[in-house]
C-alpha cells in the first residue's frame, strides 16, 4: 500500500466494502461474509448502499475483533450498543 492510499483510507470517515477488503487483505465477497455473521462493526446505510465508520473498525480492532453479539462490542462501541440505521 502506497503512502497516497493510506492517506487516502486514513482521512476517510466512512468506508465502502472494498475499502474494508483492502483494508483488510480479503475480498468484498468475504466483507460481506463476516457482516451476515455479525463479526464486523454494524454499517450505517445511505439510502441502498452500506458504509462503515473508521472510527467504528478502529474501536472494533482495538478492543480484539468481537462479534457484535459480544458485551466486548458493546463495550466497544459505547454505551448505545449497535450503531446501525
Amino acid at each position: 500500500m502506497s503512502k497516497n492510499q493510506r492517506a487516502a483510507l486514513a482521512s476517510a470517515s466512512l468506508l465502502r466494502d472494498v475499502d474494508l477488503a483492502y483494508r483488510f487483505s480479503c475480498s468484498r465477497s468475504f466483507v460481506w461474509k463476516l457482516h451476515s455473521q455479525g463479526k464486523l462493526p454494524a454499517p450505517i446505510r445511505l439510502g441502498r448502499t452500506c458504509r462503515w465508520r473508521v472510527a467504528d473498525l478502529d474501536a472494533w480492532e482495538a478492543a480484539g475483533c468481537p462479534s457484535r453479539d459480544s458485551a466486548a462490542y458493546q463495550l466497544a462501541m459505547g454505551k448505545g450498543g449497535s450503531r446501525e440505521h
